[in-house]
């Protein structure tokens, strides 16, 4: 498995509260490896679209 991919599938794997922790690991490795550097397959399926249920 990729470096990018890794710890988040081991977190969600653990099934403790996987939304939160993955969306964190997440942030931290897209930080450190950039964003041209995540693997497509985290990308494609967005379709450059991202929706929030946060208002304002």
């Amino acid at each position: 498995m990729d470096p990018f991919s890794r710890p988040i599938c081991l977190a969600a794997m653990m099934a403790l509260d996987t939304d939160f922790n993955c969306g964190n690991i997440g942030t931290v490795m897209g930080t450190i490896f950039d964003a041209e550097n995540i693997p497509k397959r985290w990308i494609t399926p967005l379709n450059n679209e991202f929706y929030t249920y946060v208002k304002g």
